[in-house]
């Protein structure tokens, strides 16, 4: 009996270091998550503020005037 409380106690000892573990790695990955997320709509802006407006400007099919 005694032996079986130690290997539970053991067992729970090394779930709580993986639980442990795993929540740092989450933590880790959500920061980075984060700031992907904010890197990504800063280059949506940037590239609205890029685009001409509809109806303006020249498209990759127009014919240029002197054609």
């Amino acid at each position: 009996m005694s032996n079986e409380i130690i290997d539970l106690q053991s067992r729970l000892a090394f779930q709580e270091d993986a639980i442990q573990e795993l929540n740092l790695t989450v933590c880790q990955l959500q920061n980075q998550l984060n700031t992907l997320q904010l890197a990504i709509r800063e280059l949506h802006k940037q590239m609205q503020n890029l685009a001409p407006p509809d109806g303006t400007g020249t498209s990759a099919t127009e014919i240029p005037p002197h054609y």
